[in-house]
């Protein structure tokens, strides 16, 4: 009996993971040397480093080395690429195919939209307001994907994949899944402005950083899911 399986819907697997995923990011950012400290460069820099692969500003600010920021990003790309993978219900996930989706976001990152307003002293902790424009790039996958799902699902029914084992079965979606990740990787639109303000602040050291819940919410505005 073949253990192949029928795909699921855009989103319903990641859905199911949401709360394994949400904590992937390795990425601690620190400032090392306070000294002359601007809270706006320093969410700037993180910001740059993440998603522009631009290091050279978190690098100063951090006194983190290229190799650690370069560690760093990587794997961000590695999470969101997992939760990609989850998302559209990519199974056996060969390393050909994930580093095919590390690749794509990191095309897509470079059309990331923000900017950092300003930041305000509060106690021992800046709050600095950053304005995104959350990209759109998910959400013109999502308008195809439903009829990608269901015409493939119908050769699954129809017996096309009899034959086929399940790693190539996986494959053969995944192709499908990145083709249409290619189409919308061009197209990129921008949703609403949303501004969120971050609160750089002070640990037990003295040493400024941004939390893992901050992180998380600019991330969540850099790109929709």
């Amino acid at each position: 009996m073949s253990s192949l399986v029928k795909k699921l819907a855009a989103g319903l697997a990641a859905a199911i993971l949401m709360v394994t995923l949400a904590g992937c990011s390795t990425i601690i950012s620190t400032v090392l040397n306070p000294t002359g400290f601007d809270a706006s460069d320093y969410v700037k820099s993180i910001l740059d480093s993440t998603y522009l692969e631009e290091y050279d500003d978190y690098m100063k600010i951090t006194e983190a080395t290229l190799e650690q920021s370069v560690e760093e990003y990587e794997s961000k790309l590695d999470s969101e690429a997992a939760y990609f993978e989850q998302y559209f219900d990519i199974r056996l996930v060969s390393e050909e195919t994930h580093q095919q989706i590390k690749d794509l976001y990191k095309d897509v990152y470079k059309n990331a939209k923000y900017e950092v307003v300003k930041s305000t002293k509060s106690d021992d902790s800046y709050l600095v307001e950053v304005k995104f424009q959350p990209m759109d790039f998910i959400q013109k996958m999502n308008g195809d994907m439903q009829e990608y799902i269901d015409q493939f699902n119908a050769r699954f029914d129809a017996g096309e994949f009899d034959d086929l084992d399940e790693q190539a079965y996986e494959d053969e979606y995944a192709a499908g899944v990145l083709k249409l990740a290619s189409k919308h990787k061009g197209n990129i639109g921008y949703e609403e402005e949303k501004t969120l303000v971050i609160k750089v602040q002070k640990d037990s050291d003295g040493v400024y950083f941004v939390s893992d819940d901050d992180y998380m919410n600019m991330d969540n505005l850099i790109l929709t899911y």
